[in-house]
């Protein structure tokens, strides 16, 4: 059986579509079939909303603690939060999944 997510690095040039599943997680669309579920160094104020999202690394490689971060407008602010973690994913609802398993429950799932 295929892991569900494992560790991986993503190519910046590579990515396609951002995503935002999460105040601390965005889904990445690669090119040729890639996915990537990126974990965020803490909440990211507003994020679930944002738009003009990039990605900003010193390396053309992201990996899990490569210093790399996201970019993203929100309200009109440019904001910025760091990247903890990449992950290789099978597809998108794979990592919509793999969010709603890692999120605290919902106040009306209580």
């Amino acid at each position: 059986m295929v892991a569900d997510a494992r560790e991986g690095c993503l190519n910046a040039d590579h990515a396609r579509s951002f995503t935002p599943l999460h105040e601390r997680y965005v889904y990445v669309r690669g090119r040729g079939g890639e996915h990537y579920l990126l974990t965020m160094d803490r909440y990211c104020l507003g994020l679930t909303h944002a738009t003009g999202i990039t990605l900003a690394s010193t390396f053309p490689r992201i990996c899990s603690g490569s210093g790399a971060y996201l970019s993203y407008s929100h309200i009109g602010q440019r904001l910025s939060c760091g990247i903890l973690t990449v992950e290789v994913v099978r597809d998108k609802e794979t990592a919509e999944r793999l969010v709603y398993e890692r999120t605290p429950p919902r106040p009306q799932e209580r």
